[in-house]
């Protein structure tokens, strides 16, 4: 088993879409200051917020 991504909360959009194009990545964990686990952003997360920001009618 690889060891998982991991990120923190205000972590820039911009390193997510880096990293979850990234080869055989597909999920990154999010920690908070104390590194407890808050969260799990996927590809698919990331494409429908994507896609509804730039939908006018979203």
């Amino acid at each position: 088993m690889s060891r998982p991504v991991t990120v923190r909360a205000n972590t820039p959009l911009s390193t997510l879409i880096s990293l979850l194009a990234q080869p055989g990545v597909h999920q990154v964990c999010v920690l908070d200051s104390s590194d407890r686990l808050v969260g799990v952003i996927t590809q698919s997360d990331l494409i429908a917020a994507l896609t509804h920001e730039s939908d006018p009618t979203g």
